[in-house]
């Protein structure tokens, strides 16, 4: 073990562009962060880096017109940015991807290789059946043709959700490769009891006997937001309480642009007003496509809130996913989906709101299932055996 090791982590974005990959990297930075332990932290400069101590941001110059225009998160370094990158893997020990499809990944991936630096690789996303056609063709060539030779060669892999092992590993023999999900901090996600539960409705301006759907994430298409969209514009008895940022931010996938008086609207919240949001609400939808295993599904459960989730969603958890109502979500066909969605959540509804007992069984499993510091462990063990 050497007795410093100064690391770069590459990630498409910072965390405040409000996506879950950039506050895993932002989570186990801070944790792993030490004496020993040194991080820089290269990301796309279109949002603030974060200050953690022991991590020095190295905000790369880009061009993110392709979010802006499509919805699609994949920014565009400059040149001048991806050569300042290719310096900073030479005169680090070692170099962190969070996934491989980004431009900056693979730049430092083939610096690492050159460079002969070791390289961790944390696959958080796996395929994902975009509406377009070109993209659904695309993207199986990109995960084959570059994903797959990235894993495989990477000196440690780290997949972060069951699906997403499983389609890996069905194209590549990975045997270095591991699954260890994010964890969730359960001192600031945990459930309340039904006093406070009410308290926070009436301080959120929310009819405390009024049901309460919750949606938490980015404003794009793939997450479902035309779903949800017809689904509040249907089920009006239903608040909507939507927490996120995004590319749909002043398009029409912005929920706060619909008009909808059962619709209300958080922008870019810290994770303080954030777990107060899974703690009044009744039950987390998302009818995402294509995801690895979403943080906010773990963050819903150690409130105790129960969720309604895509398959896709589900299967990033094989141990998780009998606690969860799961659905088909067909992207292309939104009233179809919709139409479904609505049974379900009124069977869900019928019931009333999940019982304390159904809550603290909910928020336990997810204590003993997802912890930081059991996480934190295994990524320390990898980075400092590299």
């Amino acid at each position: 073990m050497l007795s410093v090791k100064n690391i770069l982590t590459v990630t498409h974005y910072y965390p405040g562009h409000g996506g879950g990959i950039e506050r895993v990297a932002a989570k186990l930075q801070e944790m792993l962060a030490a004496p020993d332990t040194h991080f820089t932290w290269a990301a796309s400069d279109c949002d603030a880096p974060p200050a953690i101590p022991g991590v020095k941001p190295m905000p790369m110059r880009t061009n993110n017109f392709i979010e802006r225009t499509s919805g699609l998160p994949v920014p565009l370094w400059s040149l001048d940015s991806l050569k300042e990158l290719w310096r900073a893997v030479e005169v680090h020990d070692a170099v962190w991807l969070h996934d491989t499809l980004y431009i900056g990944n693979i730049v430092a991936y083939f610096a690492a290789r050159h460079f002969k630096k070791p390289i961790l690789i944390t696959q958080h996303t796996g395929p994902c059946p975009f509406r377009s056609v070109t993209l659904r063709a695309l993207l199986p060539m990109l995960l084959y043709l570059v994903s797959t030779p990235m894993l495989r060669f990477a000196d440690h892999v780290v997949f972060i959700s069951d699906f997403v092992a499983e389609f890996f590993r069905a194209r590549a023999s990975l045997p270095h490769a591991r699954m260890v999900p994010n964890g969730v901090d359960s001192t600031i996600f945990r459930p309340v009891d039904d006093a406070e539960r009410e308290r926070l409705r009436i301080a959120h301006n929310l009819d405390p006997d009024q049901p309460v759907a919750l949606y938490v994430g980015r404003f794009v298409a793939r997450k479902g937001l035309p779903v949800l969209h017809e689904l509040a514009r249907k089920m009006t008895h239903i608040n909507w309480v939507f927490a996120g940022a995004g590319a749909g931010r002043g398009s029409t996938l912005d929920p706060a642009r619909w008009q909808h008086r059962n619709v209300l609207t958080w922008h870019n919240i810290g994770q303080g007003a954030l777990a107060r949001l899974y703690q009044l609400a009744d039950f987390l939808v998302l009818p995402s496509v294509g995801e690895g295993f979403p943080l906010v599904v773990q963050e819903a459960m150690a409130c105790g809130l129960p969720v309604v989730c895509s398959e896709d969603a589900a299967s990033g958890s094989y141990a998780a996913r009998g606690y969860f109502t799961t659905l088909p979500v067909d992207i292309s066909h939104v009233a179809a989906t919709a139409k479904l969605w609505e049974t379900a959540i009124t069977g869900n509804l019928s019931g009333g709101p999940a019982t304390a007992q159904r809550r603290a069984e909910l928020a336990s499993f997810a204590a003993n299932m997802w912890h930081w510091d059991h996480v934190a462990a295994i990524y320390r063990e990898l980075l400092h055996a590299s």
